[in-house]
C-alpha cells in the first residue's frame, strides 16, 4: 500500500510526499517542516493531526493561514509550514501518535484544500 502526507506552506503551497512506509521518523516531520522541535495538534477534522514547528512564533516565522483555517481553537494561529498526517490511536485519552495517510486519502485532502484556496 503506498502512503503519503501533505505539507501545506505559508506560501499557500500544498505539496503531496507519498511514501511507501505508514510512520514517520523524527528527522521527516523536522526536515518536512524545517524546524527543531515538532508539536502535534489536533486538526478539526476527525483523526487529522498536524505537526507543527513549536517554536515557530517565537521565531517570527509567518502565519499559515490553511494551516490555520484547519486548526481547532478558535482564538490561536499557525505558523510555519505543516505537515498533515492522521492518528490511529484508538485511545482518545493517550497522547496523538501521527501517522501517513493511505496516497488516495491524501490525494483527496490535497483536492478539497486547493478548492478552498482558489
Amino acid at each position: 500500500m503506498k502512503y503519503g502526507y501533505l505539507i501545506l506552506r505559508t506560501n499557500g503551497k500544498i505539496e503531496l510526499v507519498s511514501s511507501n512506509l505508514a510512520d514517520f521518523s523524527l528527522k521527516e516531520l523536522q526536515d518536512g517542516i524545517n524546524c527543531d522541535t515538532i508539536h502535534i495538534v489536533q486538526g478539526r477534522v476527525t483523526d487529522m493531526l498536524l505537526v507543527i514547528d513549536d517554536e515557530g512564533k517565537l521565531q517570527g516565522k509567518p502565519i499559515n493561514p490553511i494551516a490555520t483555517l484547519l486548526y481547532q481553537p478558535e482564538y490561536d494561529f499557525i505558523v510555519g509550514d505543516v505537515i498533515v498526517g492522521t492518528s490511529w490511536n484508538a485511545d482518545p485519552y493517550a497522547e496523538p501518535d501521527v501517522y501517513k495517510m493511505p496516497l488516495e486519502m491524501v490525494k483527496r485532502y490535497q483536492a478539497v484544500l486547493q478548492g478552498m484556496i482558489r
